[in-house]
């Protein structure tokens, strides 16, 4: 989001965001509830759903701890968007949770990454770029699939590329 010239952030908007705080209290007592959830389950089951409960808890609290020291951000500007950018980057999405039992997490999710970068990019891609995003599209995925396979021992669809 852009910034109008010169703004900066208003202590007392930064205080008075009531649907911020609502929902941070939200999600703090949300990942409450799920902690509490994962109780009943084995200890293997839990890692998953204590990971991200925790990581919520610990989000929220800090954008609280933002708002109560008046450290909002700056005042956003709204922009036009492009709406077939909206509607391709649904159809992605959508492909993308259809062929993963297919094609596996690795192999769609690699492909889905690189369909947004697509979209989302306005520039032309050059040689140059477009090896930095391949890059970062193997390094991230990559550490996802292995942050989920071999941490949180979640099961991804494995189809039949990887």
């Amino acid at each position: 989001m852009r910034t109008e010239p010169g703004s900066s952030p208003a202590p007392e908007r930064a205080r008075g965001d009531i649907g911020t705080i609502v929902l941070c209290v939200l999600f703090v007592a949300l990942g409450g509830w799920m902690i509490a959830g994962s109780m009943a389950m084995s200890p293997l089951g839990a890692v998953f759903p204590r990971v991200i409960a925790g990581i919520m808890i610990a989000s929220a609290l800090g954008i609280l701890a933002l708002r109560a020291l008046g450290r909002a951000g700056p005042v956003p500007v709204v922009e036009a968007g492009s709406t077939p950018r909206r509607l391709m980057l649904c159809v992605v999405l959508v492909a993308w949770a259809v062929l993963m039992p297919r094609l596996g997490f690795f192999a769609t999710s690699i492909a889905g990454f690189l369909a947004v970068l697509a979209i989302a990019e306005y520039d032309a891609w050059t040689a140059k770029r477009t090896a930095a995003y391949v890059a970062a599209a193997l390094a991230l995925v990559g550490g996802f699939w292995l942050l989920f396979v071999e941490v949180l021992l979640v099961p991804v669809p494995r189809g039949v590329l990887f």
